[in-house]
């Protein structure tokens, strides 16, 4: 997951969780990739997933992006990396990961261990007779 936090305009703080790539992100685009502020256009950029497995913007036509203070036309985000489009300010960040349920599998390797258990002393009682 990639987060875009805005940092000025009439929306300090607000923050766009992207989810599906790529996304378009602007003042006309629904639902996630919704972006409004002054200079804004209605398809500003897009955030792709580039083949390296990484996260990369692409500026729509005759719009400006600004990164890290340099205008560009595609780049490589880089997680903190500031982004100026229009009149707003966003920083770029990954997402919070969650850590996927492990239960099933704790149950299984602890059953397969009391399993052994068992096993090795019932071969201790059964050589021992």
């Amino acid at each position: 997951m990639v987060e875009l936090t805005v940092l000025n305009g009439s929306e300090p703080g607000r923050l766009l969780r992207l989810n599906r790539f790529p996304t378009r992100v602007g003042r006309r685009c629904e639902g996630e990739g919704l972006l409004v502020g002054p200079g804004i256009w209605d398809h500003h950029f897009d955030v792709v997933r580039e083949e390296s497995g990484r996260f990369g913007l692409v500026v729509a036509k005759g719009a400006r992006v600004a990164m890290d203070g340099e205008f560009i036309e595609r780049s490589t985000l880089k997680n903190g990396g500031i982004l100026e489009a229009g009149g707003l300010r966003l920083r770029f960040s990954l997402g919070v990961s969650t850590q996927r349920p492990l239960g099933l599998r704790e149950g299984v390797v602890w059953m397969g261990a009391g399993i052994l258990l068992v096993l090795e002393a019932w071969m201790i009682v059964w050589v021992g007779r």
